[in-house]
């Protein structure tokens, strides 16, 4: 009967050779911001090192025409007046031009600070003296101010009638009184006779200014208006050093260290002997900034593009990993972050399966390396039977719960036959697992397509040893009716003795007996003979491999 067969099925199948089970055994069971602050801007006319510039920061802000300050013009606290405002802020980076007036700042007017205002780029109170002509100033040329000289201390003009000898003038007695000593021309009364006077500087007895004695007597002097020899320009009063015409009588030029930017001036800054490429001013007298194509001193680089794809990019940075900016043809991608787990890895590369970072909200897992039977499969995803990836032990993985498809829902490569070597009178149907259904044909010679061969008492030797060895070693899974699996037995593993028989058992096969479609064989083998007692007849317990039934 075919329960004969059961007898061995949990050791057949360590030994390759299955059983189809009855009455007579046990059942089967189957995821900076960076703040510029802007440098101190040099008082005009002086150089330090630094690009002098009267570049002023974009800032919007709403100024009442006089300077936002904390401290007045004198000097003296100003704590009565509406427009003085002293501000503590915290936060950003004070900043010069940002209509704030923070620690070390005198003054703020945003975008109304500058030259001629009356609070200077630098955020410090225009006055007398610093080389800039503010608000109520004539002139201003700083150390040069003087009352002999083009500019008085007071930051007023030169003039005749003032009462103080200027440049040019040979008296200057303040009064409009033409008849005494000094005329209201301030020249001296005897000036022009040819004879020096005590009181005169010289006296060529000519009116020629432009010579080595200007027609009030006075010698030849750089401001007093005239150009004389060894001056390239001489505008008097109006000399400056911000201006066409320098204070020392020349003409002002790019590269003389004064800043000519009034008038017709467009200097930005001037280092002098210090322009020149790669300096903070170039030999243009032009500020060196990102983008014009020449590194300075603060740059890494500059290619002179706006260009964030090559190898220079943003504020002249030498392009690299985590800098936010995708290198053409070098970086896959650039998140400006060291997080291993989005979409963009710390190496700029592109996430993908196998990189050894598991990608958040995509990856179940990363081990990096390409063994898809460990912990953490080719796709990424942890072994599972049902993901669609053959991993691990499984023989296919078809991610769906057909049995009928080929690959059941254990994971395991289904057959699409089942032969009869020999005859019966039982449906061989009755005993397939629920879900599962084969072609039944009648055969002794199973093939590729064979999940298992039932071999009937009357099989006649149907089957030779060789093709039953090759079948098992295949995987194949055979079971026998009652009396004839020591016969099988022999025939796929050699001549084994085997144990007597106990008892009685009626040819029968019960419906709660069925094969499990995941059991194979494994390498040929041979069992030790053994022997023990039959059990009775239904016994639900498994006999051991050497009992004959």
């Amino acid at each position: 009967m075919a329960v004969g067969l059961k007898q061995g099925l949990g050791v057949f199948a360590a030994l390759g050779l299955v059983v189809w089970g009855g009455a007579c055994s046990d059942s089967s069971t189957g995821s900076a911001t960076a703040t510029e602050t802007m440098g101190t801007t040099t008082e005009a006319g002086t150089s330090t090192g630094e690009p002098t510039t009267t570049a002023t920061p974009t800032t919007t802000t709403t100024t009442t025409g006089e300077p936002t300050t904390g401290v007045s013009a004198t000097g003296d606290s100003d704590s009565d007046s509406n427009d003085t405002t002293m501000i503590d802020t915290t936060g950003e980076a004070p900043e010069c031009g940002d209509g704030v007036i923070d620690a070390g700042e005198q003054c703020d007017d945003g975008p109304d600070n500058g030259p001629g205002k009356a609070c200077k780029a630098d955020c410090q109170m225009a006055t007398c003296g610093d080389g800039d002509v503010g608000p109520g100033e004539e002139c201003d040329d700083g150390a040069n101010n003087g009352d002999m000289n083009s500019c008085t201390s007071g930051c007023s003009n030169a003039s005749c009638g003032d009462g103080l000898v200027g440049p040019g003038e040979g008296c200057d007695d303040g009064n409009q009184v033409d008849d005494d000593d000094c005329t209201n021309a301030c020249v001296l009364a005897g000036c022009g006779d040819g004879v020096v006077a005590p009181d005169e500087q010289c006296d060529d007895g000519n009116q020629v200014n432009e010579d080595e004695c200007t027609a009030a007597c006075t010698n030849a002097a750089c401001n007093d208006g005239f150009v004389q020899p060894g001056e390239e320009c001489d505008a008097g009063v109006d000399n400056t050093d911000n201006g066409a015409c320098t204070t020392a009588c020349t003409t002002a030029v790019c590269g003389d260290g004064k800043l000519f930017n009034t008038g017709d001036g467009t200097e930005e800054c001037d280092d002098g002997a210090d322009n020149g490429p790669g300096k903070p001013c170039n030999a243009m007298c032009v500020l060196n900034v990102c983008g014009d194509g020449d590194q300075g001193p603060d740059e890494e680089c500059d290619d002179g593009n706006p260009a964030d794809t090559d190898a220079c990019v943003g504020e002249c940075k030498a392009a690299a990993c985590g800098d936010g900016f995708v290198q053409a043809d070098v970086e896959e991608c650039d998140d400006a972050n060291a997080v291993d787990t989005d979409e963009c890895i710390s190496d700029c590369k592109a996430a993908a399966c196998g990189d050894g970072f598991v990608q958040a909200g995509v990856e179940q897992c990363d081990d990096g390396n390409a063994n898809n039977n460990d912990a953490c499969n080719n796709l990424c995803k942890e072994p599972m039977c049902g993901n669609g990836v053959v991993d691990g032990s499984e023989e296919c993985d078809d991610a769906n719960a057909n049995n009928q498809d080929g690959c059941d829902t254990s994971c395991v490569a289904i057959r699409s036959k089942v032969m009869i070597c020999g005859t019966t009178a039982r449906p061989v149907s009755n005993y397939f697992p629920a879900g599962y259904s084969w072609t039944v044909s009648n055969s002794c010679a199973p093939d590729a397509q064979t999940q298992a061969l039932f071999i009937t008492r009357s099989w006649g030797g149907g089957i030779g040893a060789p093709a039953l060895q090759a079948y098992l070693n295949a995987g194949g899974i055979v079971m026998t009716e009652y009396s004839i699996s020591d016969d099988v037995w022999s025939l796929a593993f050699g001549a084994t003795a085997q144990g007597g028989g106990n008892g009685s058992c009626q040819d029968t096969m019960p419906a709660v007996v069925q094969f499990n479609p995941a059991t194979r064989s494994g390498p040929r083998s041979r069992s030790s003979p053994t022997t023990s007692t039959r059990p009775a007849a239904g016994s639900a317990s498994a006999a051991s491999p050497g009992s004959r039934r």
